[in-house]
């Protein structure tokens, strides 16, 4: 339940911006987590907190090959373009390693089974998410580390909490 603290807490002892134990104040402009310590306050940009999370337990979980997966109820139908497919498919054992288990459905189609856990997907955020690697993806053989792990945190911060996000203090605790 406070995965946002113990996250925080992990690591060094030794903080030097912050020392436990942290409370949580409020959130100000919609965008901002107001923390209290007992000598100061820490003010937290949400968005990129819960980037920062969701980047890291994903990278750590990747690197892991224990990646948890969500399946879908209803597999999710996504049109692209048949180039955009191609390249997808060129790609298919790794995003399986990555957590997404796809399959070609037509000539301008594929299905979607499954997607990492830790993220939430729409149907349309699915699609959004497959359009963008079926454009920056090029031979997986080829293809640096860095592409990959860029990928990776785009998607982490395509799913993590925006700006304007209403967070309460349950909320706040649980990022």
């Amino acid at each position: 339940q406070q995965d946002f603290l113990e996250h925080i807490y992990s690591g060094q002892q030794d903080h030097k911006w912050h020392k436990p134990p942290l409370v949580f104040v409020g959130q100000i402009f919609d965008s901002l987590l107001l923390f209290q310590t007992k000598e100061s306050l820490l003010i937290m940009d949400q968005h990129a907190a819960v980037e920062r999370i969701l980047f890291e337990r994903y990278i750590n979980d990747f690197e892991k090959d224990s990646i948890q997966v969500q399946d879908l109820l209803l597999p999710a139908a996504i049109e692209l373009t048949a180039s955009q497919i191609e390249n997808l498919m060129k790609w298919k054992d790794w995003l399986s390693k990555a957590g997404f288990d796809i399959s070609r459905s037509g000539p301008n189609k594929i299905t979607a089974y499954s997607y990492p856990a830790v993220f939430y997907f729409t149907p349309d955020s699915l699609k959004d998410f497959f359009l963008y690697l079926s454009e920056i993806l090029g031979n997986p053989q080829k293809a640096p580390e860095e592409i990959k792990r860029n990928s990776i945190a785009t998607l982490a911060c395509k799913k993590s909490i925006k700006a304007r996000d209403k967070i309460d203090s349950a909320s706040a605790i649980k990022i």
